[in-house]
Protein backbone atom coordinates (compact mmCIF):
# COMPACT_ATOMS: atom_id res chain seq x y z
CA UNK A 1 0.00 0.00 0.00
CA UNK A 2 2.71 2.11 1.06
CA UNK A 3 4.64 1.36 -1.94
CA UNK A 4 1.74 2.37 -4.39
CA UNK A 5 1.19 5.54 -2.55
CA UNK A 6 4.78 6.53 -3.40
CA UNK A 7 4.68 5.15 -6.96
CA UNK A 8 1.22 7.67 -7.48
CA UNK A 9 2.98 10.65 -5.38
CA UNK A 10 5.98 10.21 -8.23
CA UNK A 11 3.80 10.14 -10.87
CA UNK A 12 2.09 13.29 -9.82
CA UNK A 13 5.60 15.13 -8.97
CA UNK A 14 5.99 14.20 -12.80
CA UNK A 15 2.93 15.51 -14.01
CA UNK A 16 3.16 18.73 -11.99
CA UNK A 17 6.61 18.82 -13.57
CA UNK A 18 5.68 18.71 -17.41
CA UNK A 19 2.72 21.12 -17.03
CA UNK A 20 5.14 23.29 -15.00
CA UNK A 21 7.01 23.10 -18.01
CA UNK A 22 4.38 23.27 -20.81
CA UNK A 23 3.71 26.82 -19.27
CA UNK A 24 6.96 27.44 -19.28
CA UNK A 25 7.28 27.10 -22.73
CA UNK A 26 3.88 28.89 -23.85
CA UNK A 27 4.74 31.64 -22.39
CA UNK A 28 8.30 31.39 -23.90
CA UNK A 29 6.26 31.44 -27.43
CA UNK A 30 3.90 34.43 -26.10
CA UNK A 31 6.81 36.78 -25.79
CA UNK A 32 8.11 35.82 -29.07
CA UNK A 33 4.82 36.19 -30.93
CA UNK A 34 5.19 39.70 -29.24
CA UNK A 35 8.19 40.91 -30.69
CA UNK A 36 7.30 39.67 -33.85
CA UNK A 37 4.42 41.69 -33.78
CA UNK A 38 6.56 44.55 -32.28
CA UNK A 39 9.06 44.42 -35.11
CA UNK A 40 6.22 43.79 -38.05
CA UNK A 41 4.53 46.98 -36.76
CA UNK A 42 8.19 49.35 -37.11
CA UNK A 43 8.76 47.56 -40.37
CA UNK A 44 5.44 48.60 -41.74
CA UNK A 45 5.94 51.84 -40.83
CA UNK A 46 9.28 52.21 -42.04
CA UNK A 47 7.96 50.91 -45.30
CA UNK A 48 4.77 53.32 -45.22
CA UNK A 49 7.18 56.11 -44.73
CA UNK A 50 9.88 54.97 -47.29
CA UNK A 51 6.66 54.85 -50.04
CA UNK A 52 5.83 58.53 -48.59
CA UNK A 53 9.36 59.71 -49.40
CA UNK A 54 10.18 57.70 -52.81
CA UNK A 55 9.19 59.52 -55.83
CA UNK A 56 8.26 56.78 -58.02
CA UNK A 57 7.57 52.80 -57.79
CA UNK A 58 10.77 52.45 -59.12
CA UNK A 59 12.79 54.06 -56.72
CA UNK A 60 10.72 52.48 -53.96
CA UNK A 61 11.58 49.05 -55.43
CA UNK A 62 14.92 49.62 -55.83
CA UNK A 63 15.36 51.29 -52.73
CA UNK A 64 13.96 48.11 -51.09
CA UNK A 65 16.40 45.74 -53.13
CA UNK A 66 18.80 47.40 -50.34
CA UNK A 67 19.36 45.15 -47.32
CA UNK A 68 19.47 47.88 -44.90
CA UNK A 69 15.84 49.52 -46.24
CA UNK A 70 14.24 47.21 -43.73
CA UNK A 71 15.39 47.43 -40.26
CA UNK A 72 14.45 43.44 -39.76
CA UNK A 73 17.00 42.42 -42.68
CA UNK A 74 19.35 43.96 -40.56
CA UNK A 75 22.00 41.80 -39.11
CA UNK A 76 22.41 42.41 -34.92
Amino acid sequence: MAEEAEKEGTKLDQILESIDLLFTRVTDIGLTQQRMRTRLELNTQAVAQLRLSCVSTSELVLHLRRPTAIPFLQRR
